[in-house]
């Protein structure tokens, strides 16, 4: 949905990660509204395993979303052979509690893969990329049924057919993962 740059925050003197996009650019008005969104989504939920907003603007064309720099990789990259058992299930365990927050928060992530779980350097997993996350109660102008979106690979039966989704599609990509970690 956009460019995501390593950046220094002068003022506190921390490196970030700043994903933008060019409004001037944009397919269109439902694209901008999207990507906006992803930053407000992801502000108002806090906890231990969702990556930190600090900041949502623009500046001349290009809006953006300022976060957390994350230092550890995705779990993507460590799924060229199987994790320990233990190790998988702690992810698991991990993710879900901040899947569980977001659905508490009528929120649907929608796009629940290896590459949108990223590791600080402790180890940590985190839960990001909201850029197609749903809110259940506001977001009906933003995706209707019948509209697809996410990876294909990690999607469940009812959001591959543009059907009605709820939290347990997230659930479903997340036992997708669960079994890659694991084989």
């Amino acid at each position: 949905m956009g460019t995501v740059y390593l950046a220094t925050q002068e003022s506190l003197e921390r490196d970030v990660c700043l994903k933008t996009m060019n409004s001037a650019r944009s397919e269109s008005t439902e694209f901008f509204e999207r990507f906006l969104n992803e930053g407000r989504i992801v502000a108002g939920l806090r906890h231990p395993h969702i990556i930190t907003i600090y900041d949502i603007g623009a500046s001349g064309d290009a809006v953006y979303i300022a976060m957390e720099y994350v230092e550890g990789g995705d779990l993507k990259k460590r799924l060229h052979t199987p994790l320990a058992a233990s190790e998988a299930l702690d992810i698991v365990i991990r993710i879900g509690s901040a899947l569980d927050l977001a659905h508490q928060s009528g929120i649907i992530h929608r796009d629940v893969k290896p590459a949108n779980i990223l590791f600080r350097a402790n180890g940590a997993p985190l839960l990001s990329d909201f850029g197609i996350a749903k809110q259940v109660q506001i977001d009906a102008e933003l995706t209707s049924t019948g509209t697809i979106l996410g990876n294909p690979f990690y999607m469940s039966p009812e959001q591959s057919e543009g059907l009605e989704v709820d939290g347990r599609t997230d659930l479903y990509s997340l036992g997708i993962i669960f079994y890659e970690m694991l084989t």
